[in-house]
């Protein structure tokens, strides 16, 4: 089996070998990638490939990639649906 690259919180802090709330507190603090692609407000996804990089000290905006840049910005120029 594969692993997926894009990881909800849950699976980014298992992969991680951390609890949910360090991961929000090591995204605060600039020594994780955040998440790149989010499904909506509360389902942000991150990049398996991001969390490598900045796992291996490269920081957190290594191993961003091109479709990962293109996804983010389709994604932000997509009108907002109003609730």
């Amino acid at each position: 089996m594969t692993e997926p690259r894009w990881l909800d919180r849950d699976a980014a802090a298992r992969y991680l070998c951390v609890r949910p709330a360090a991961l929000a507190r090591l995204v605060r603090e600039g020594r994780i990638a955040p998440p790149v692609f989010p499904l909506g407000p509360r389902s942000p996804r991150w990049d398996r490939a991001r969390l490598d990089a900045s796992m291996a000290g490269a920081g957190p905006g290594a191993g961003a990639d091109p479709v990962a840049q293109a996804v983010r910005e389709i994604l932000a120029a997509r009108p907002r649906r109003s609730a």
